[in-house]
């Protein structure tokens, strides 16, 4: 009879829906809060009785909590559009390689540049400690810098020592320029800068 009551109530009154649908999630909630479930927002009551599947995820499963590069996007010559690359590796190990790159365009002018702005305008640092590659500083930067590793330098070989091929290639880009400037990552921004000179 409860339910004939709201429903003639409702339809005798229309102003009164707002009262009746607050009055229902906020039932919803102490149902919920019965069973130690806090609900913040009455209108996500609403939506989690929609809710068929709930997917979840625990870092060390799926995921690793490593960030990695995955492709590699660079402009052809004489403007005949884009290319797309493959990276290899999905963790901050600096082993892999950038399938389909070749020395030529790795030389590029496009490629070159990439490169030295993931060097240059990055603060993070690779590590090796144990066998394990990590990181000092931002995922995502950190994560450039794997990249710039696994692109390498045409004519230089890549150390055979695994502690010191977490920055090779980053610290012989690195080397050729001094940084003047650092502008920050801002919210109004949404970006950072450096300012960097070649050396001689």
């Amino acid at each position: 009879y409860l339910k004939v009551a709201v429903a003639l109530g409702v339809a005798a009154i229309p102003e009164g829906l707002p009262a009746v649908i607050t009055l229902c999630l906020s039932l919803g909630t102490r149902r919920m809060a019965a069973r130690n479930v806090i609900v913040r927002r009455l209108p996500s009551v609403e939506t989690l009785g929609c809710t068929t599947v709930v997917c979840t995820d625990k870092t060390g499963t799926l995921t690793t909590n490593q960030m990695s590069v995955t492709a590699l996007v660079l402009p052809e010559r004489a403007q005949e559009g884009l290319s797309e690359y493959e990276v290899e590796g999905v963790s901050y190990a600096p082993v892999g390689k950038v399938l389909g790159l070749a020395d030529a365009t790795l030389a590029g002018r496009g490629a070159e540049q990439l490169a030295l702005i993931c060097t240059l305008c990055n603060d993070a640092e690779l590590t090796y400690e144990d066998g394990v590659y990590g990181r000092v500083g931002e995922p995502t930067e950190a994560a450039l810098k794997a990249l710039v590793e696994k692109m390498g330098i045409p004519g230089s070989p890549q150390p055979p020592d695994a502690a010191a091929a977490a920055s090779h290639y980053s610290s012989l880009r690195a080397a050729a320029y001094v940084k003047m400037a650092t502008l920050e990552f801002s919210r109004t921004r949404k970006s950072m800068s450096v300012l960097c000179r070649p050396l001689g």
